[in-house]
């Protein structure tokens, strides 16, 4: 029962920081005319997949 209140506490403090960090951080981005949109776009929805799939990758290699 601890195990599962644990993972869920830090599902809920990972995702309250990241969207923290999306509301305040975004500010910060030099976005401006010239800045190309569509390369923020594809970067920020294909990296965390990346990441999911090379931590998995390493995870599935070191169990051989």
């Amino acid at each position: 029962m601890n195990n599962q209140l644990t993972f869920i506490l830090k599902v809920f403090i990972s995702s309250l920081v990241l969207s923290f960090i999306i509301k305040y951080g975004g500010d910060l981005l030099p976005i401006n005319e010239h800045t190309p949109i569509a390369l923020y776009s594809l970067i920020s929805i294909i990296l965390p997949s990346l990441i999911l799939a090379i931590a998995l990758g390493k995870r599935s290699l070191s169990n051989i």
